[in-house]
């Protein structure tokens, strides 16, 4: 109706009973969330400046809260999955109904109401957004929507009157319904990734957090999971380091042409031109787009001190073990929105010494 069509229903199923059925799920976990955030920092009533500033880094203040603002996350989608369980296994055979259907919460209809209720008012702002600015979306991704900018921050690009956004469109804020900067990268970034991978259907909504791109096939999870638990045992033994490893972007240009011994590998190694690498050694860049500012880390410290790395795994595989802390994608394959699937976890493991074949080098991990 909202879009001039004349919607008429003919017949329609309703309960005798009806209620709000969500709601104390729902404010339970909302102030449970804005109370945490709050404790991080980010308060619900701060300006979109103090806002960006106040998300920017909020997970480092207190790791153990950043872990509950995950726990309350989780247990939101993992609520919601539940109320559309599929069959587990326990022997049930096609045809044949499910246990989670013989429970009074199993409601895919109420779970398929909030997501239609989520997609509606995002499509909402995205058509109050177009007609304030003309901008449409260059990428969408269930909650997360793309738009071309002249600038690095949303306030750049969202429309304001009298320093406040205008109503019905994008408005950054923690409280549900509101909005957070989920990323920005270069223009020249995603055309990379796209012929990198040779993908111009390539999604860029889905890489745009910290631009890094996996791989496009199906095996992009698996990958990128067995690259989050490798980070972890990289950071492990990264504490025997007796150096530090180089801060600067020039310092950790430096480091690798003189390591792989010439600007001309450092250069394909990190996909940027010969002459941007030079520019950095002679310190004329200094300030590398976060893309490539993660690049430059990580293949410094793949190559610092490689005696002391191969020590430090060989004392953790043969002694004392050695602890794991990094976030991992881990599941079961399983229905989308099902309890089972997979999602986001932090884990900080102890791996005893017997695993001495989990604390391979890098290219045995299997």
């Amino acid at each position: 109706m909202e879009l001039g069509y004349d919607v008429a229903p003919l017949e329609a199923y309703v309960r005798y009973e009806n209620g709000r059925y969500l709601d104390g799920w729902y404010n339970r976990l909302r102030d449970a969330y804005l109370t945490t955030m709050a404790d991080l920092g980010v308060h619900a009533d701060l300006s979109p400046a103090d806002f960006l500033a106040a998300m920017d880094g909020y997970e480092e203040r207190d790791p153990q809260l950043a872990i509950v603002v995950l726990a309350i996350k989780a247990k939101v989608k993992g609520g919601l999955g539940k109320l559309r369980e599929r069959p587990r296994g326990e022997g049930w055979r096609q045809g044949k109904p499910w246990r989670a259907l013989s429970r009074p919460t199993w409601r895919p209809d109420i779970r398929a109401a909030v997501i239609s209720r989520t997609r509606i008012n995002l499509h909402r702002k995205i058509v109050r957004h177009a007609a304030f600015t003309g901008q449409y979306p260059v990428a969408i991704l269930s909650d997360c929507v793309v738009y071309a900018a002249d600038g690095e921050s949303p306030l750049d690009f969202l429309p304001c009157r009298d320093g406040k956004p205008l109503p019905g469109g994008f408005k950054l804020g923690i409280n549900p319904g509101l909005v957070k900067h989920e990323g920005t990268q270069t223009v020249l970034w995603g055309e990379e990734v796209r012929e990198r991978f040779n993908a111009p259907e390539l999604n860029l909504a889905r890489y745009i957090k910290d631009g890094t791109v996996t791989d496009v096939d199906n095996r992009e999870e698996e990958r990128a999971t067995m690259s989050l638990f490798g980070d972890g045992l990289d950071a492990a033994v990264q504490k025997a380091f007796t150096r530090p490893a180089p801060k600067s972007a020039g310092a950790q240009m430096r480091y690798l042409v003189k390591q792989m011994k010439g600007t001309k590998p450092v250069a394909q190694m990190l996909r940027v031109s010969q002459r941007t690498v030079e520019r950095y050694v002679k310190d004329r860049i200094k300030k590398p787009r976060p893309d490539l500012a993660a690049r430059l880390e990580r293949e410094v410290k793949a190559r610092l001190q490689p005696q002391i790395r191969a020590k430090a795994r060989q004392q953790a595989a043969t002694t004392g073990g050695i602890v794991i802390d990094t976030r991992a994608r881990i599941g079961y394959t399983a229905p989308v929105g099902s309890t089972d699937e997979d999602r986001l976890r932090h884990l900080t493991v102890a791996l005893p010494g017997a695993g001495r074949h989990r604390a391979a080098p890098q290219g045995d991990r299997r």
